[in-house]
């Protein structure tokens, strides 16, 4: 009788951790979860010194919800201390296209889920937000609700907290921009994925513009930026872009960057 092949679900990409991560101080330290459609991240920090002890990403091998919870699920149950419930805070943050950015003035949690259905469908999904006090601007993302509710069994839900992965990128270039006194000049802000490009442009504390792109090539890569950058009258002569993510000098997509903005 042929042998049943076993699915594998997951597979690790990376891992690294630091020697001071001991599962006797989980109590003081803050888990950070990333779930996208092919990909699980975690990180670790210690809410004691500042510093990051943990960071894994694993991809994920099914697109469908249901395998995708199970995926994550089989993570947590063969992962050393993933599923400790006695983490000190834990944030859940979500990857997808089902997001849109309200004006703080303008916004009002119970028309939470109106403002997110004039930009994308929610369907039976669960409506969040995400408010920004510093850049008065708040962000409105659906998640499913099974995959929410099953974090929500795992952790205990007076530290468990959720976000869009737009708040996380536009936290980490306004504490960028802090670190340079709030410049004057507005700031393009890159995070550069796989299958994704991320653009934020701040200017002091005030938040310009938003917005994640598929691409599947460096010419449309740079193409999104020039569009961006065109839309907002930055100069590539003089407008200085910060690049990050899943890329590097030696990729086809930076040196075509470098040809057309001086300052990266």
């Amino acid at each position: 009788m042929a042998a049943t092949a076993i699915k594998i679900k997951y597979q690790p990409i990376c891992s690294i951790k630091d020697k001071r991560l001991s599962i006797y101080h989980i109590q003081q330290y803050h888990l950070a979860i990333s779930v996208g459609n092919t990909s699980f991240r975690v990180c670790c920090i210690d809410r004691m010194t500042n510093r990051c002890l943990l960071l894994e990403t694993y991809k994920l091998h099914h697109v469908h919800i249901i395998e995708h919870i199970s995926a994550i699920k089989q993570i947590c149950q063969e992962h050393p201390f993933l599923a400790v419930k006695v983490w000190n805070t834990i944030t859940l943050c979500i990857e997808n296209q089902q997001y849109t950015l309200i004006p703080k003035p303008l916004f009002q949690e119970k028309n939470t889920a109106d403002y997110l259905k004039l930009a994308s469908s929610i369907g039976s999904n669960t409506v969040k937000h995400f408010v920004h006090p510093k850049l008065d601007v708040a962000v409105a993302f659906a998640l499913d609700s099974s995959l929410l509710r099953w974090f929500q069994t795992t952790y205990d839900q007076a530290s468990f907290y959720t976000m869009h992965q737009a708040s996380s990128f536009i936290e980490v270039a306004f504490s960028c921009l802090k670190a340079q006194r709030l410049v004057a000049s507005p700031r393009m802000f890159i995070l550069a994925e796989p299958e994704h490009i991320h653009i934020t442009v701040i200017k002091k504390a005030s938040i310009l513009y938003y917005n994640r792109f598929p691409y599947s090539n460096s010419d449309e890569f740079l193409q999104y930026i020039l569009i961006v950058m065109h839309t907002l009258n930055l100069d590539p002569n003089t407008s200085e872009l910060i690049l990050g993510g899943n890329i590097t000098k030696d990729s086809l997509a930076y040196r075509k960057a470098c040809n057309y903005i001086r300052k990266i």
